[in-house]
């Protein structure tokens, strides 16, 4: 366990100098990956110090890195907010904010960092299995108090801003069906991924604190060490790769100038489009570039999708593609043409993409449908 937590910690390291020195991408996004990763690597590296009994012979350093726990939750806000929404507030100085609870923690913990060595080893222990201080000094209640309020709010303060950051994701997820007609390689898929990873090591660190010693052993201890070291290679790797998605500030349809008899020649003219032109065979085809084909805003097009067909823009630009796929299928000299082919000629990008559209449309599979022609 100690060598992979050792290999898990120097592998974070080289991932965060890979992130910082990286010229593709979003280069502040990988920035605020690398810390992210560094600081995980510090964590890692403190547990594997704990492994080999290091703190038994310089009990003065335990806990040091402790207020690094308070900053993993503002870390994973600005790098999901940076990727969601790079116009957005993207420098950490200006929301400094975010890191005043690892201050607080910092006040909190220097009356525990004040103490003798010894006398930390012995209030850990003690602490760790849940007993409480003999010593009624007020120094000593300082400590016991300090470091529960800190424990306290460092798993109120990341559970708050897990549930915020899914929150945002899933909003962003629905956001970008309105402004793009191939969502595979821009899904956030990734970023999904992390939040559910993260989360995770959340809940076995919350159940860490109430059983320390399962069974006798330390065991979700050991289970969180072995997640963090799969997600610190998974970090450095997806994040490198994970392109930079956003979608623009849309304003408010209660907003609009749009009045009803205008929306409706706009979406006549749009149906005319859609047959005529068939823009929907342009595998990336996104709102702003039909927007421009039409000659009106892209927020005028999104609210005549919206309201007046009560679909996103996704599977606006699907359904015509699937229908374009049936007709294909139905077409005497298409017989023997592959699925896969029929998919792209109808202005797909993917297999998966296909078949999940088809299936939305018509309550089938492609292979399905064809059987019934």
């Amino acid at each position: 366990m100690s060598t992979l937590t050792l290999l898990g910690a120097v592998q974070g390291i080289f991932l965060a100098l890979a992130l910082l020195n990286t010229k593709n991408g979003d280069i502040r996004a990988h920035r605020i990956l690398a810390l992210l990763t560094f600081l995980f690597s510090l964590d890692l590296g403190e547990e594997f110090l704990y492994q080999i009994g290091f703190f038994e012979s310089v009990p003065n350093l335990l806990h040091v890195l402790a207020p690094i726990d308070l900053l993993y939750g503002p870390l994973i806000y600005f790098y999901v907010l940076r990727l969601t929404n790079p116009a957005g507030p993207g420098a950490v100085t200006k929301n400094y904010r975010h890191f005043l609870p690892a201050l607080i923690g910092i006040v909190l913990l220097l009356p525990f960092f004040l103490l003798d060595g010894a006398v930390k080893s012995e209030l850990t222990e003690t602490l760790r299995k849940g007993g409480t201080v003999d010593n009624a000094s007020v120094h000593m209640m300082l400590v016991e108090y300090g470091v529960t309020v800190f424990m306290l709010g460092t798993i109120v303060q990341l559970g708050l801003y897990l549930l915020v950051l899914i929150k945002r994701l899933i909003r962003h997820s629905k956001s970008i069906k309105n402004e793009f007609s191939d969502i595979d390689k821009i899904n956030l898929a990734w970023l999904r991924n992390l939040l559910l990873g993260l989360s995770f090591i959340y809940l076995l660190y919350l159940a860490d604190q109430f059983f320390p010693d399962l069974m006798g052993m330390n065991i979700l201890g050991d289970l969180i060490t072995v997640i963090a070291v799969i997600l610190i290679y998974t970090m450095g790797y997806l994040g490198l790769r994970q392109p930079a998605i956003f979608t623009r500030a849309v304003e408010k349809y209660h907003r609009s100038g749009l009045d009803k008899e205008t929306s409706r020649m706009f979406l006549g003219e749009l149906a005319s489009h859609m047959e005529t032109k068939k823009p929907y065979l342009q595998g990336d085809l996104v709102l702003p570039q039909l927007a421009q084909q039409l000659g009106i805003s892209a927020n005028y097009l999104s609210q005549v999708i919206n309201e007046q067909l009560k679909v996103n823009f996704y599977d606006f630009i699907n359904g015509y593609r699937v229908e374009d796929a049936k007709r294909l299928m139905k077409n005497a000299g298409q017989k023997n043409i592959n699925i896969l082919k029929i998919a792209f000629d109808s202005g797909f990008n993917s297999k998966s993409a296909f078949y999940t559209a088809f299936k939305k449309v018509t309550s089938m599979t492609p292979t399905q449908y064809r059987k019934t022609l």
